[in-house]
């Protein structure tokens, strides 16, 4: 699974080479950590030595919680970090754009909606 850092102009972009002991993934320009855990490939986060997944990265800081914190703060989604649905009203956590599942799934149903009644519109107006 992983190899013996070949030259430069051999190295495969996103695979895993061991350097100097150490297990690397190339990126297409340098070698960046990988996650200590055991089989683990993804890039470990900030100072720490494992990816997000098995503890790495910044920690939410409410008493108790285990979870990555987000956003640049220092909570995670539910306590707080991150993103938040820019709905009116609503302080859940945005997911991709700007709103809460629930809003961003209203509103796809809303463009679609429309874009079927201009579409009726076309086909009676020809």
């Amino acid at each position: 699974v992983f190899t013996v850092c070949p030259p430069a102009c051999d190295r495969i972009k996103g695979r895993v080479y061991v350097v100097r002991g150490a297990l690397k993934k190339w990126d297409g320009k340098r070698f960046a950590r990988c996650c200590r855990d055991s089989l683990c490939t993804k890039l470990a986060q900030g100072p720490t030595d494992y990816c997000k997944a098995h503890g790495g990265g910044t920690r939410c800081k409410t008493a108790g919680c285990k979870k990555a914190a987000r956003g640049g703060s220092d909570c995670c989604a539910m306590h707080g970090g991150g993103k938040r649905c820019s709905h009116e009203g609503c302080t859940k956590a945005a997911v991709g754009n700007n709103h809460c599942r629930r809003h961003s799934r209203l509103i796809e149903e809303q463009n679609a909606a429309a874009y079927e009644s201009s579409k009726r519109l076309k086909i009676e107006k020809a």
